[in-house]
């Protein structure tokens, strides 16, 4: 297993060490000597509560070559779908909107004429939504 690899998804999420350990709770003392590889062996279960805080498996660590099942996620796919799964109702309704009208836009049942960027208007629900202030809750 790499754990060295540990510090290069923490840094490429952009997560600090004082986070991990927070969301973890893996002491900062611990998590550092396991990516600095001073603990060789640390527990399973320890390994497990940092990579799924980092929103990794444990697979993701084996440095073993296997072949790519179709259905298997890039670590960018991953992250999206955790900064997704973060949102509240409404950040996931303007995500689902926009997702769904670019899907279609780049998917045509029939033949449309290309839109030039510059030229194109959000629709009004959109603008709207954009201006509208929304109160934070987590939902």
């Amino acid at each position: 297993m790499g754990l060295e690899k540990i510090n290069d998804m923490r840094k490429h999420i952009g997560m600090s060490i004082d986070d991990l350990s927070e969301k973890s709770g893996v002491p900062k003392g611990t998590l550092s000597k396991i990516t600095a590889g001073i603990t060789k062996n640390p527990s399973i279960d320890t390994v497990k509560a940092i990579v799924h805080t980092m929103g990794f498996t444990l697979d993701d660590l084996d440095d073993f070559p296997r072949s790519k099942k179709e259905n298997d996620l890039s670590m960018e796919n991953r992250e999206l779908i955790k900064k997704y799964s973060n949102l509240d109702t409404h950040g996931k309704k303007i995500v689902d909107f926009v997702l769904n009208e670019e899907y279609e836009r780049s998917n045509p049942k029939t033949e449309i004429p290309d839109l030039v960027y510059e030229e194109y208007e959000l629709p009004n629900n959109i603008q709207k939504a954009a201006q509208t202030p929304v109160p934070y809750t987590k939902d």
